[in-house]
C-alpha cells in the first residue's frame, strides 16, 4: 500500500505543476484578449480552427445582519426570501429582474469579487 500512496503523491504533484502550468497559459491569453473580469459575459474568439470561450465568473458573499439591517431600513424585508436563498445567496435570475430601487439600497451588503474563469477550447 505505501507504494500506492506514494504513486498518488507523485501524481498529485505533477497534477498542481500542470494546473499551475495551465493557468498560467489561462493567464496569459485572458491579458492577450483583454478579457475584463470584473463583469460576467463569455468572451469568444476563433483563429485558424480554433474556437476559445472564456466565461469570466464573479463570486458574491453576504453579510447577512447587514443585509437585514438594510432591509430593515428599506422597508425591503418581504423581498429578502425572493433575492437570497438563506443562508443568503443572491437569486441571480430574480435580482437582475427586479428594480433598482429595490437592489440598490441591498448592494452595501453584498461583496463582489472575480473568481477563475472558465476555458473552453475546442478543435472545429
Amino acid at each position: 500500500m505505501i507504494e500506492l500512496y506514494n504513486s498518488w503523491l507523485v501524481a498529485k504533484d505533477r497534477e498542481k505543476q500542470i494546473i499551475a502550468e495551465r493557468r498560467g497559459i489561462e493567464d496569459q491569453i485572458k491579458a492577450a484578449l483583454e478579457v475584463d473580469e470584473s463583469i460576467e459575459g463569455t468572451v469568444s474568439t476563433k483563429e485558424e480552427g480554433l474556437k476559445v470561450t472564456i466565461t469570466p465568473k464573479l463570486s458574491r458573499s453576504i453579510d447577512s445582519a447587514k443585509l437585514q439591517e438594510i432591509a430593515l431600513e428599506h422597508g425591503l424585508e418581504s423581498q429578502l426570501s425572493e433575492l437570497f436563498n438563506w443562508k443568503p445567496s443572491i437569486n441571480m435570475k430574480r435580482w437582475k429582474d427586479t428594480s433598482p430601487e429595490i437592489t440598490g439600497p441591498l448592494l452595501g451588503a453584498i461583496t463582489t469579487k472575480p473568481s477563475r474563469a472558465t476555458f473552453k477550447i475546442e478543435r472545429k
